[in-house]
């Protein structure tokens, strides 16, 4: 689609102008806000259907949402999510145990 190659290409200009230091701090800065809300209820350990209860939308929006968030970041578990969110300070919380959402 247009969009998605307006997107590669924005994102492939970005990361021909930076070094490998400016992209990894500036890599947050590609994430849209509800990647980002994504982002932290991954890295707090949330599944992508508990994510989709939280936000109010389908399970497939999530996984189109992380999968958009770790492409755009090259991360490729839940664990490399994490690790790179409590890298760059991201306030996360443990799930609580007994929450479910279904």
């Amino acid at each position: 689609s247009p969009w998605a190659a307006r997107e590669v290409l924005r994102d492939r200009r970005a990361a021909a102008e930076t070094g490998p230091a400016e992209q990894k701090r500036d890599a947050l800065t590609l994430l849209t806000p509800r990647e980002r809300e994504v982002l932290h209820l991954v890295a707090e350990g949330y599944r992508n259907r508990e994510i989709a209860g939280l936000l109010v939308v389908s399970d497939r929006t999530v996984e189109k949402h992380r999968a958009n968030l770790f492409r755009k970041l090259s991360l490729h578990s839940q664990a490399e999510a994490r690790a790179w969110a409590e890298a760059r300070g991201f306030a996360l919380r443990p799930k609580p145990r007994n929450e479910r959402l279904e």
